[in-house]
């Protein structure tokens, strides 16, 4: 059993190392290196080259891991930062909200006027986010708040920086205040300080609720008694499920978690004792899960009214959209949204005619591909997927398609400057974005390269739900990097254990200047 485990691990590395090399280059293939003119896009792709090499190469100095080593915050200087990220957020931020064009506005729109029977029947998934945004507009509006965009705005600064906290409590668990600091700025760094705060939508919440899912994980190794592991799973199933109504691909780290307490499981000498535990636990969690969803899906289709052709109606499931909607959509153009074949989708009477729509699709789709051709697609679109490190934020319509007041305030033309597409200084943000995005992404592969680490559940899984959404979306509608922005926790906590092999690299002297450095222990 322990050959299989080791075998099924070095499967696994072998796949993930795969993703991220090719990941990588199209990374480089970019129009964020392209956003600022010095004569010419040509000079300026080098130079975001070479600032995507001189920091890994940073991390590979001594002198680094001298500074980091004092580099470690309390729970109360890191609260006092969450409130400076949260009066700046609401400064910078107020002034540009807006209601989105896309599937956030038609939410919004729904909350004092619930007249999308059709949405919300072919797209059921979001009712729970219906059902927050009602709860936030009964709480915060009218009141603190005139509008429902700014509440939710304000909610969602809540759960951004929320998420960021998390990430300092998963490095404390995972091992000191040093880590939790690291991770804890990385947080701050990636999506802390996004624009995307200015979208109450799956994504965020999305981040939220993953970066909690990986404290419980966290914690659940840490817990010595049976009782208490097993309180810890109940409260991860709940988490979990919620998740999962919120963002259905969130259900991939839960299978990457289990996935890698089989494989550790099976490199154990009481295979019997480990395995029988596992099982308990996933007959647990299968069942408060299925029980959870399907009680949710009664009340969807039991209690939730709209309002239609002067009558209040429940959803019907007969319109829901089939996974084989998805699958075929993902094999069209660059694999992303279509509006033709969502239309086309809408116009099927019942589920059944729907999924054999879309299933006559897919099957004509792959064969004008060929199997050359599909590779060529996939590649295509596997670069729209995990290229852009702006996580496509100048493709959200709300700023296209939205006229603003010809007046604004000082303020607000600041802000605008950077987070409009065509704000004077958005270009140099993109180009920011993705160098940090290619260095996160050089350390997230290093990853694979840690060997045997005192937290590797969390990393493998980590690692697999990575690798598990690159193929989800490979597969699926994908087509843009906005769907990363969830995972962006799994990435950050491997590109820590990435830094940790340049780490090592410092140690044994291997990137040495050239005046001689003393040799310096650092306790990994």
């Amino acid at each position: 059993m322990k050959k299989i485990s080791i075998t099924i691990t070095h499967l696994i590395r072998n796949i993930f190392v795969f993703f991220l090399a090719i990941s990588l280059p199209m990374a480089f293939m970019t129009p964020n290196f392209k956003a600022i003119h010095i004569d010419g896009h040509y000079w300026l792709r080098v130079l975001g080259v070479l600032a995507s090499i001189a920091l890994p190469y940073w991390l590979s100095q001594l002198h680094t891991y001298r500074r980091l080593k004092r580099f470690k915050l309390s729970t109360r200087p890191v609260i006092g930062l969450l409130i400076l990220l949260f009066i700046w957020q609401l400064i910078i931020y107020l002034p540009l909200t807006l209601e989105p064009v896309w599937d956030p506005g038609v939410i919004m729109q729904n909350v004092t006027n619930p007249i999308g029977f059709f949405y919300f029947s072919w797209n059921y998934n979001n009712t729970l986010l219906l059902t927050i945004e009602r709860l936030l507009y009964h709480l915060l509006v009218p009141g603190l708040f005139t509008s429902l965009p700014h509440a939710l705005l304000f909610a969602n600064a809540i759960i951004i920086d929320l998420a960021v906290f998390n990430m300092y409590l998963i490095g404390n668990r995972l091992k000191d205040r040093q880590l939790g600091t690291i991770l804890f700025s990385l947080g701050l760094l990636f999506f802390g300080l996004s624009p995307w705060v200015l979208v109450f939508y799956s994504d965020t919440l999305g981040l939220y609720m993953l970066t909690l899912l990986i404290l419980i994980v966290c914690q659940l190794r840490r817990a010595h008694m049976y009782w208490q592991k097993l309180s810890l799973l109940l409260l991860y199933t709940i988490m979990a499920l919620i998740a999962y109504l919120l963002k259905p691909t969130t259900l991939i780290f839960s299978i990457a978690v289990i996935l890698s307490m089989l494989i550790q499981a099976g490199r154990t000498n009481n295979l019997k004792q480990n395995f029988s535990r596992l099982f308990i636990g996933l007959l647990l969690f299968l069942t408060v899960f299925a029980v959870g969803a399907k009680y949710y899906h009664h009340y969807i289709y039991q209690d939730e009214k709209f309002y239609v052709s002067g009558q209040w109606r429940n959803l019907d499931p007969e319109l829901r959209l089939p996974p084989t909607h998805f699958i075929a959509m993902g094999l069209k153009g660059i694999g992303g949204f279509n509006g033709r074949d969502a239309a086309e989708s809408y116009q099927a009477k019942t589920y059944q005619a729907r999924d054999q729509l879309n299933r006559r699709k897919i099957k004509q789709r792959l064969q004008q591909y060929g199997i050359v051709g599909y590779f060529n697609f996939l590649f295509v679109k596997h670069h729209n997927n995990v290229a852009n490190g702006n996580f496509v934020w100048d493709g959200d319509r709300s700023f296209t398609f939205k006229n603003n007041p010809a007046h604004q305030s000082k303020l607000a033309q600041f802000s605008m400057s950077f987070n409009y597409s065509k704000g004077h200084a958005r270009p140099i943000m993109r180009f920011l974005n993705q160098v940090t995005w290619i260095v996160l992404l050089v350390l997230t592969l290093l990853s694979a390269f840690t060997g045997r680490v005192k937290h590797s559940l969390v990393l493998q899984s980590a690692q697999l739900a990575i690798v598990g959404q690159m193929i989800y979306l490979l597969i699926f509608e994908g087509g843009t990097t906005r769907y990363l922005f969830m995972w962006l926790p799994c990435f950050i906590i491997c590109g820590y254990y990435g830094a940790l092999v340049l780490k090592n690299c410092a140690k044994l002297n291997l990137f040495p200047k050239k005046e001689k450095v003393a040799k310096l222990h650092i306790s990994s």
